[in-house]
């Protein structure tokens, strides 16, 4: 596990961190309207960057294949809502290729959607996709026992 305060490593059970003394709860699933509020800033973000151009469509990809590694907690959303991405298996903060796993396949449509804008046909169903996409991650992170979206279960990540 990694500390909420310092971000170190600490063994699994203990509920202080060795090197800064904060003391945190058990690790459980972050509530849903958390998850939503920190997908929305996210979501904000890369949408006013697809909006003002091609090149800048470009960078919300690649802020949204690479937003879960910008902070030690992942995201801007997940920084200001205190959520954390850990490995389901090893319960440390999850590696770069796990954090980049986790946003791969939306990254892909985005790119898809920023490429293909001015072609209508193929952009609705881009659009489609995604829209698809975010509703099927969302239902998972709703019904989950975990509160794992599908790509968190491809990743083998959970976020706490």
């Amino acid at each position: 596990m990694n500390c909420p305060k310092c971000g170190d490593v600490f063994e699994e059970g203990l509920y202080s961190c060795p090197s800064c003394g904060d003391y945190f709860p058990k690790p459980e699933k972050v509530e849903f309207k958390k998850r939503i509020i920190a997908a929305i800033i996210d979501m904000v973000i890369v949408s006013i960057l697809v909006f003002m151009g091609l090149i800048t469509g470009v960078l919300a990809t690649v802020y949204m294949l690479f937003r879960d590694n910008l902070t030690k907690k992942g995201s801007l959303g997940k920084l200001l809502m205190g959520i954390n991405i850990i490995d389901i298996n090893k319960k440390t903060r999850a590696a770069v290729n796990q954090r980049i796993g986790r946003n791969f396949f939306a990254a892909v449509l985005l790119l898809l959607f920023v490429f293909f804008r001015n072609i209508i046909l193929i952009n609705y169903i881009v659009a489609g996709v995604l829209a698809i996409y975010a509703a099927a991650e969302f239902y998972y992170i709703y019904s989950d026992e975990k509160g794992q979206r599908l790509s968190d279960k491809l990743s083998r990540t959970i976020l706490v």
